[in-house]
């Protein structure tokens, strides 16, 4: 008697099987980070943030020297100065440390934003390449490496060599 109730529950048992193993989703890699730094495109990004960053920095440093040269006069020609013109020269300093300090953080802003929009604008361009190959593939799930909190993940779920190297192929093309 128990057998015989037993008996359907194991035929709805065995037929799920096949359907829980259909279900089964094939996922995937890449490491964004790793394109983004070996990519003929990351590269001239970075190459352009370079150029950005010294170009700014140059303008820094004169500020930074234009600020040094009036803290050493100031320092040279205080006990000789009026009252009024040591004022002015405080003032002029205290509003050029201000400027200093702003154009820092303008600096550390746009070099910020420029990093950001070049990362958008390569990623913009990797998504249809990585859709296409998870297609090809069978794939369900493409994952980032970095930011999905992938701790391991076997080798051969990598696509990072295969997307840089269709990126740049992609990149050559145009």
């Amino acid at each position: 008697m128990i057998l015989r109730a037993l008996i359907p529950v194991l035929c709805a048992l065995l037929t799920a099987v096949p359907v829980a193993a259909s279900a089964a989703q094939s996922i995937a890699f890449v490491d964004v980070q790793r394109i983004l730094q070996e990519s003929s495109a990351g590269k001239i990004a970075r190459d352009l943030l370079e150029q950005s960053t010294k170009r700014l920095r140059n303008q820094l440093d004169q500020q930074r020297q234009e600020l040094e040269d009036l803290q050493k006069q100031y320092e040279t020609q205080r006990s000789l100065l009026k009252p009024d013109a040591r004022e002015k020269l405080e003032r002029d300093i205290v509003e050029k440390q201000m400027a200093l300090r702003q154009a820092l953080q303008q600096s550390q802003v746009e070099l910020q934003n420029r990093d950001a929009e070049f990362t958008a604008s390569i990623l913009d361009e990797l998504k249809p390449i990585i859709s296409k190959l998870a297609k090809e593939r069978g794939i369900d799930v493409v994952m980032e490496k970095g930011e999905s909190g992938l701790l391991y993940a076997a080798e051969r779920l990598d696509l990072t060599d295969v997307v840089l190297k269709r990126y740049d192929a992609s990149k050559q093309k145009k």
